[in-house]
């Protein structure tokens, strides 16, 4: 069996499932009745043939130092340099004012079942009402979920921007003058975004499961919060100042998050 996402192995010791390679879950979600869709007993019995596929993207595609949809290219050496310019163009561009304050993002489908959506607009609320921070959030979805973002953009209109299309140059401009891209899903069996994110040195900023927490580790190449809640968002939001001193403006966190390499996979038979 395969499974996109995870990789874990059976402790002898003490019966349970660890990770097999750094930053595996611990418990493989796909046995959980939640996740496995009412395979999980299958999944169980076949636990020792299960293994796991983490998604790749094509870094020639997703690469800042060509990407022409940015005003300037940069890589390893002239990311520090760079980013903040391209940062203040795309304040410019989405008619955010131009502030030093951390400048979150979120890219994808617009659905509070398992993207998070919900969470994040609740748990970011009081920090965009103090202007304490920026969000940019790209993406087409669900009706209700548009209204809400399209409520709070009306309410902050220099704190929060809403683009309601799939616009792939877009996305690779926030992707990078972002400081973190946020993806709180529920549930998600791995995940592209984060990785286009840490291709652009922005921080991928994720929950603990699936595949995000498969490829981003905690306070090297982004930032990871546990359990589905508003307050463990909410909680995460009121470090922001210090993961952007610490974490999104460190010369080494941002050579970490270029060196990042997750590319596409050809399986043979």
């Amino acid at each position: 069996a395969v499974c996109h996402g995870w990789d874990v192995e059976k402790d002898a010791t003490e019966g349970k499932l660890m990770p097999r390679h750094e930053g595996a879950l611990v418990l493989l979600q796909v046995m959980e009745e939640f996740y496995g869709e009412g395979l999980e007993d299958l999944f169980a019995k076949r636990k020792d043939g299960v293994i796991g596929i983490l998604n790749g993207i094509d870094q020639e595609y997703w690469n800042p130092a060509t990407d022409r949809s940015l005003a300037n290219q940069y890589d390893i050496d002239s990311v520090l340099k760079i980013k903040p310019k391209l940062k203040k163009l795309l304040q410019k561009e989405l008619s955010l004012e131009p502030d030093d304050i951390p400048f979150f993002a979120y890219i994808g489908r617009l659905d509070g079942h398992q993207k998070g959506v919900n969470l994040l607009l609740t748990a970011i609320k009081p920090f965009l009402e103090k202007k304490q921070c920026q969000l940019a959030i790209l993406g087409t979805g669900d009706i209700k979920i548009v209204g809400l973002i399209r409520d709070l953009a009306k309410k902050y209109p220099s704190r929060i921007t809403f683009t309601h299309a799939f616009d792939e140059a877009l996305a690779r401009r926030i992707y990078a003058g972002a400081d973190a891209v946020v993806i709180p899903s529920k549930f998600e069996p791995c995940g592209l975004i984060q990785m286009i994110a840490m291709r652009y040195g922005t921080i991928p900023l994720v929950r603990k499961t699936g595949g995000l927490a498969d490829s981003v580790i905690d306070g090297k190449t982004g930032i990871v919060f546990g359990p589905y809640a508003t307050k463990e968002l909410f909680q995460l939001f009121i470090h922001q100042n210090c993961i952007t001193k610490e974490l999104i403006h460190s010369s080494g966190s941002t050579s970490q998050l270029l060196r990042e390499e997750f590319p596409k996979k050809t399986l043979k038979h």
